[in-house]
């Protein structure tokens, strides 16, 4: 009895793994099928994701400064002042966008925004291994990017020593105009966009294929209840077909 369950319970198995198989066939022959369709969806996608970047996504600009930290400015640089350095520069990273330095740079260059807005115009980083601080704004306006990532510097060498009792940082470079958008990434927007187009497509066929239980074959009714149908009405519309075909010739 136990072995006659095992087979069982083995062909079973069988059964459902070759079910499963034929389904992905039947799915990666379908999508196969409307391969044309699919790319007309990749190709709409892809455009409409392009126009749409191009008319409603607003340019922004970064602009980026730079400024060179010392634990002391008179000091000869050893193994000592580099430890200091970079102890200080994480706290130069969140002073700097402390709401005394933000405020004064709204106020200085006359903005029309809160703290938090220019907050969140504004990134400090620190590349690996130095005592660098970059500090970049990102605007819709070039000119005024670049003016908020220069006052910004300027504003931390005069309020940060003030409040840290050391020297002052180095300003080693000035933001400059950019004139390359940093975003929108065009090109990424648009293959995304042909990317999601087919993706939706294949996944309305795929959809379409799974609801559809109409039984289209002889074979699948025997797949399905075991049983062979005694005859099978042909299509009129097959038959037509073959009969203009016939003309044809």
């Amino acid at each position: 009895m136990e072995e006659n369950r095992k087979l069982l319970l083995e062909n079973q198995l069988k059964t459902v793994q070759e079910e499963d198989v034929i389904d992905l066939m039947e799915i990666g022959y379908i999508l196969w099928n409307h391969i044309v369709e699919i790319m007309i969806c990749i190709l709409l996608g892809a455009v409409a994701s392009f126009g749409y970047t191009k008319v409603f996504v607003q340019k922004q600009y970064t602009a980026t400064s730079g400024i060179y930290i010392l634990s002391n400015a008179d000091a000869i640089v050893d193994l000592s002042s580099l430890q200091i350095s970079t102890q200080i520069k994480d706290d130069y990273q969140k002073l700097m966008t402390s709401r005394v330095v933000i405020n004064d740079v709204i106020e200085l260059l006359q903005l029309d925004m809160s703290y938090n807005q220019l907050k969140s115009m504004v990134s400090i980083y620190n590349p690996s291994d130095t005592r660098i601080l970059e500090i970049s704004a990102t605007d819709t306006d070039p000119r005024r990017a670049a003016d908020i990532a220069n006052e910004l510097a300027r504003q931390s060498q005069i309020y940060l020593p003030e409040i840290m009792k050391i020297d002052s940082p180095s300003l080693y470079e000035e933001a400059i105009v950019p004139e390359i958008p940093s975003s929108p990434d065009t090109a990424k927007n648009t293959l995304i966009g042909g990317l999601i187009g087919g993706v939706l497509y294949c996944g309305y066929l795929i959809v379409k294929h799974l609801m559809n239980d109409t039984f289209m074959t002889a074979a699948e009714i025997e797949k399905t209840f075991g049983i062979q149908p005694l005859s099978v009405i042909p299509d009129d519309r097959l038959i037509r077909s073959k009969k203009r075909k016939k003309g044809r010739k």
